[in-house]
Parts: C-alpha cells; structure tokens; sequence
C-alpha cells in the first residue's frame, strides 16, 4: 500500500476549516482507493508573521521540497497583517516549486442548491486554467519615496514565451481530454506586456480549431476583436488566463 507525504499548512482564517473538513475527506478517499496518507502541520500565516515578523521560516521551500503534495487551506487576514506582505508565502511556494498553472475546476453536483437559478449540474462543469507564476506576480517593481509627497509605485508585469506556452499547453491538452468542449480566451485592455500573451495564443487558434473549439475576445481601444470558429450551441469547459487577468 503506497503511503504519500503531505505537508498541511492551514493557514488563516476559513483556511483552518478547510484543512479541517478536507483532510476528512483525503482520509475517506484514502480508504476507498486503498493508499495511507501521513500528514505533517505547519502553523505558518498571519500569525506567524506577529510572532516572527515573516509569513514563512526562511528555510520553508528546504522542509517541503521532500514531500509528495502540500494542503494548503488559505492565506492572508487583512486585519492582521497587509495582503501585500502576506501574500509573499504563497508566491515562494508557487515560483520556488515552478508551479505554473491554478487549476481551479468548478462543478454543480446534482442535489446542491445554487443561487443560480438556471444552473444544472449539466451547465456547470468547467475549468479556469490560470498561470500561477508571471505576470504581476513577478514581483518586479517598488515603493519609492515613502513617507513624501512624491510617493510612488511601480509594478511591473513580467510575461515570458516559455511561460504562456506552457499553461496553454496544459489548457488545450486538458480540452481534448475532456473530448473536445472547448478553450475560451478572454484578456482585457491590450497593454504591451499582454502582447506576448495574446501572439502566443493565436497560433493555438490556428493549429487547434479543426478539433478544438476555440473563443478569443480581446478588447483594445474599446474596440473587441472577437473570433468565434464554433458551431451554435458548443459548450466551453476551459478558460485560459494570465496570473492577473486584466
């Protein structure tokens, strides 16, 4: 019986509850399919940074590296400490790891009441694949001139070929797995970084369209740019976006 390493990191707020009822559940999932899960708990988070004025030991990427999976329930409490800052431990573990894509499948189970009224377990069953690493998560930029009255900010987004290919990759692999319903592209004002997101993007269209359904809508100068090669009626089960869709 294979037994795998999982770091849990609760983390803050609702996270806690989460870990909580979702270990129960990785418990009753290991127990069917016949597999142990030995599980480790890091008090990392908000209440670590009052403590110790960091979100994460420094040594953090050295303790998880040797583990199979990381649980993490959710991080950051405003009222604690500035999302900004509790931000970072999320990010070290995303681009310490290369952890490209946030996958984030969302399905209505049959017999789950929505607030949704047309909704049906039929008519929600998509995925959201979002890079998870560039972007404006590439930290680059700075407050300068604090405390003055010429304070400012620079955030720069950081796009690489490397990275949108790959997350479109992932995406468009995950539509033929999930037999053919679709890729939908959506970014918003066309800035100069974006440019390399998008001309990536298309040569998927171009390659993909006889077996893939494919929507891009762009929006530039207030003017949309939309391209549509799909029959009426195609479902859409996969959305394709940057770390920050704008």
């Amino acid at each position: 019986m294979n037994t795998y390493d999982v770091a849990v990191i609760p983390g803050d707020g609702v996270g806690r509850e989460v870990a909580d009822e979702g270990l129960k559940i990785l418990d009753a999932v290991a127990d069917k399919f016949g597999f142990r899960v030995k599980t480790v708990n890091y008090d990392w988070g908000c209440n670590y940074y009052l403590k110790y004025g960091a979100m994460n030991p420094a040594d953090m990427l050295v303790t998880l590296k040797d583990f199979d999976a990381i649980f993490l329930g959710c991080i950051g409490d405003a009222g604690k400490v500035p999302d900004h800052v509790s931000l970072s431990l999320l990010l070290e573990i995303r681009k310490g790891f290369d952890q490209y894509v946030n996958l984030r499948p969302i399905r209505l189970y049959p017999g789950i009441q929505t607030p949704v009224r047309t909704a049906t377990s039929q008519s929600v069953d998509f995925v959201v694949v979002r890079e998870n690493t560039e972007g404006e998560y590439s930290r680059v930029g700075g407050f300068f001139k604090s405390d003055t009255p010429d304070a400012f900010a620079l955030q720069t987004g950081v796009f690489t070929r490397k990275g949108c290919s790959r997350v479109m990759d992932y995406a468009f692999q995950l539509a033929r797995e999930r037999k053919m319903l679709g890729v939908g592209q959506t970014v918003g004002r066309v800035t100069i970084v974006l440019r390399i997101w998008i001309d990536t993007f298309f040569p998927y269209i171009f390659k993909e369209m006889e077996s893939i359904h494919v929507l891009c809508t762009i929006t530039a100068r207030n003017q949309t740019l939309s391209i549509t090669p799909w029959s009426s009626g195609t479902k859409f089960s996969i959305r394709c976006l940057p770390a920050i869709p704008t």
